[in-house]
């Protein structure tokens, strides 16, 4: 899920979300800076080196990638129930994905 979006509930819903993210940043490579974890939680901070190469999609907001490779900070809590993860939630700093793109635009509804 992004902001401006649904949860994701079902594995197609969640398969998709990825595709998205792997379709528009082929190359995707993250690097873990720290990692916490809980009795029933993990955070996780990292750096996504992104170096997109078609437009990516944030909720409503489109952004056009500039061509130029970057990094861009990113934390994921993850949630467990018994052993299973029933929740992921990503802070991505979009304001870096923003002012590493040539246009940012609203999505036509």
């Amino acid at each position: 899920m992004t902001w401006g979006s649904a949860p994701t509930q079902t594995r197609e819903e969640l398969r998709a979300a990825f595709d998205a993210i792997f379709a528009s940043n082929p190359d995707y490579q993250s690097t873990v800076r720290r990692v916490r974890i809980g009795d029933d939680f993990a955070v996780v901070e990292y750096d996504i080196h992104m170096d997109p190469h078609r437009p990516a999609r944030a909720g409503e907001t489109i952004f056009t990638p500039s061509g130029e490779a970057y990094r861009a900070p990113a934390v994921d809590i993850i949630v467990f129930e018994e052993g299973l993860v029933t929740q992921k939630i990503t802070y991505l700093d979009t304001e870096t994905v923003r002012a590493n793109s040539v246009k940012v635009e609203r999505a036509a509804q």
